[in-house]
């Protein structure tokens, strides 16, 4: 795997990380 595609691909992991753990935060509260 291209360093520019891995890259790519950590970056839209952690945007969905990030709406994941922003959407249990949301259910929790």
């Amino acid at each position: 795997m291209k360093a520019k595609e891995k890259d790519e691909v950590m970056k839209e992991f952690s945007d969905n990380k990030i709406q994941i753990l922003s959407s249990t935060s949301v259910v929790e509260v």
